[in-house]
């Protein structure tokens, strides 16, 4: 397995996976399918193009993208020392391998090369208990629940708001 930021050249990739994220775990991103499945390839082109403040991590196996993880830091002066991880996938038939927690420690490694990142966010659905085992054990803590943060096919879901404070 190699993990590693995306670049354009990743995009196609990145294109399949990313929907496919969102055609089959729809609770689990604020994105919508039926929304972002005819956006032109050049689209996701642009989602890969690597940033220090900004950037997707993939994992593959061969050739293959099996996972994401994106990241993004806050610019405005007042809040820079906020980031955001987002678009946390793996392919089911990958899961419980320790993938997207490889994920996690290059994304944090990538991280940590910018010191003016104090803390880092992320949501996820409340019944989404791996997961937050997940980030509880890299010392996210939930500070929130937010009511409601979706209807999926008629259905709320609850998203637990979680933090890493950094220093």
């Amino acid at each position: 397995m190699i993990i590693k930021p995306l670049t354009p050249t990743n995009a196609q990739a990145y294109q399949k996976c990313r929907l496919d994220a969102l055609r089959l775990e729809p609770e689990a991103f604020a994105a919508d399918y039926n929304l972002r499945k005819n956006k032109p390839l050049a689209h996701f082109e642009q989602r890969v193009n690597y940033k220090p403040n900004y950037f997707i991590m993939g994992a593959f196996i061969e050739d293959e993208l099996i996972g994401t993880v994106g990241f993004y830091a806050e610019t405005m002066p007042k809040l820079k020392h906020r980031s955001t991880i987002w678009g946390v996938f793996v392919y089911e038939e990958h899961r419980k391998k320790g993938i997207a927690k490889a994920m996690f420690q290059a994304t944090l490694k990538a991280v940590k090369q910018l010191p003016e990142i104090k803390q880092i966010h992320l949501g996820v659905a409340e019944h989404n208990l791996a997961a937050i085992r997940l980030y509880e054990s890299f010392g996210f803590k939930t500070y929130a629940t937010e009511p409601r943060t979706m209807v999926v096919n008629e259905q709320y879901i609850n998203e637990n708001m979680m933090i890493l404070i950094l220093d």
